[in-house]
């Protein structure tokens, strides 16, 4: 049955410094289709048919210089954000991955968006700056 909502899956990666509390994030550019210029999390859509883990190892080759064969990820938690917490206005399931990362990798290339920045939870909330879908999850993840 249609219910004439659209639904769109996204691969995301929390990306940590290994023992530390603090995640790195992606500056969006200004032709980024939703949150330009906000910060979020590497990663994005899933292709039809894509498992979450093919998508996420993809996104993250496609927008950064990180090798992927040194991540340890773990999950996905999954997500359902609704359309009124979604940067596309749309009802979006979230599977987001956690990858540690050695502070010796922290200086890699970013090719989309326009670089890396690193902040812990409580500094990323302080800012107005991070895209929509990712506050409502860290909330979330708060309660």
């Amino acid at each position: 049955m249609h219910t004439g909502v659209y639904m769109r899956q996204l691969a995301l990666a929390e990306l940590q410094i290994v023992r530390t509390d603090s995640f790195i994030y992606q500056r969006r550019d200004g032709k980024a289709p939703t949150s330009p210029h906000r910060l979020a999390w590497f990663g994005g859509l899933m292709e039809d048919g894509e498992r979450p883990t093919d998508a996420i190892r993809r996104e993250l080759v496609e927008e950064t210089s990180l090798k992927i064969a040194r991540l340890t990820f773990t999950g996905p938690r999954v997500f359902e954000i609704p359309a009124e917490h979604s940067s596309s206005k749309d009802l979006t399931i979230v599977n987001l991955f956690r990858a540690r990362v050695q502070e010796s990798d922290v200086a890699f290339e970013v090719y989309e968006g326009s670089r890396a920045e690193i902040y812990t939870y409580a500094g990323l909330l302080a800012t107005n700056e991070v895209a929509a879908t990712v506050r409502y999850i860290i909330e979330q993840m708060a309660e």
